[in-house]
């Protein structure tokens, strides 16, 4: 699976110097405070200027991290505007995203919250915004701590309220071992993939925005669980996988990948297309074919047209 993460066309650097990775982190906060709260866009602008062989793609990376951090990537139907109300600002909704669904036998870490993030936002959370957000999370009663600094999805079950806080030197070691996992990950990574490795994309289901706007959470919440419906269709059939999501203005991308052939695209589209016709996707969502030998694309189910 590791060797199926190098290979798509967004790219960002294997290991970046410490102060490219700060500057760029200032940046996008800048654009945040600014109320320009795309990072997704600010990413993929920042990945495309930095392209080169073996090196890390951007939506891979935020896909492994999401699978090896927790980080939940499906919502419950009928839930998606109430969930996103629920929270002060967009990092708490995020931080309780990384910790929901996991229990008090199986807690999320400190690292494993800034991993999950950061695979989302493309930013290291700060000491103010983790601390404080973790925080206020407990306080509204949305998530609880189980032991120092292990912390539970709360939101149904309930739990304790007490906090027992986050110090700097908590801060700067969870970051640091985030930091570490992740030049492990690259480290490990084939630079070769095996021929049952899923490394072409084979269809995309876009989920479209109105005006050609960048997606927001409720459009972030509805492309998930349409990849959630996706899922439990192509898991099963051994012939790909959803590979996470890109985003961009007008859209966002669910992608499956698959075995580098072209052969099975068809198959893939005709296993996956009714669900897709089905769940209600918005106008101008689409599912598009990709064929590799020749490159082409094909548009089909075009909602609303």
């Amino acid at each position: 699976m590791l060797a199926s993460i190098v290979r798509k066309q967004l790219i960002v650097p294997q290991i970046q110097t410490k102060c490219e990775y700060e500057s760029k982190l200032n940046n996008q906060r800048e654009l945040r405070a600014s109320g320009f709260c795309d990072t997704h866009g600010v990413t993929q602008q920042f990945a495309r200027q930095c392209s080169g062989r073996g090196a890390l793609t951007e939506l891979q990376v935020s896909i492994r991290l999401m699978q090896v951090h927790g980080l939940p990537s499906r919502l419950s139907s009928g839930i998606v505007s109430e969930f996103n109300a629920m929270f002060e600002n967009h990092l708490d909704r995020r931080i309780f995203k990384t910790v929901r669904h996991h229990t008090a036998d199986n807690p999320q870490t400190l690292a494993g919250i800034i991993g999950g993030v950061d695979a989302r936002e493309r930013l290291v959370l700060t000491y103010d915004e983790l601390s404080g957000g973790i925080a206020r999370l407990i306080a509204s009663g949305h998530i609880a701590e189980v032991t120092p600094l292990h912390f539970y999805d709360a939101s149904e079950s309930g739990g304790s309220r007490s906090f027992s806080g986050i110090s700097q030197i908590d801060h700067e070691s969870a970051v640091a071992a985030y930091r570490e996992w992740f030049a492990k990950q690259v480290a490990a990574l084939d630079d070769e993939p095996g021929e049952d490795d899923f490394v072409w994309q084979k269809v995309t289901m876009r989920w479209a925005t109105p005006d050609d706007r960048w997606p927001t959470d409720a459009d972030e919440d509805g492309a998930e669980q349409l990849a959630d419906t996706i899922a439990l269709v192509i898991d099963a059939s051994g012939l790909g996988e959803i590979n996470g999501f890109e985003y961009g203005r007008g859209h966002i991308d669910v992608m499956i990948f698959g075995k580098a052939t072209d052969g099975d695209v068809d198959d893939i589209y005709e296993l996956v297309a009714p669900a897709f016709r089905t769940f209600g996707c918005p106008p101008g969502s689409r599912i598009i074919r990709t064929y590799h030998q020749p490159r082409r694309e094909v548009e089909s189910d075009v909602v609303g047209a």
